[in-house]
């Protein structure tokens, strides 16, 4: 979210813009990014 908004320059404000980051709303692929940024395996 943080990266979103510093690439927008400002938070999103659209609820469409705001829905991707609500944890039900993670798609698989993105799931699968966050954990190895973690360093966990899937």
């Amino acid at each position: 979210y943080l990266e979103a908004c510093a690439r927008l320059g400002k938070a999103p404000q659209k609820p469409e813009e705001l829905a991707s980051f609500l944890p039900w709303n993670i798609t698989g692929p993105d799931r699968e990014a966050l954990l190895l940024k973690k360093g966990k395996s899937p």
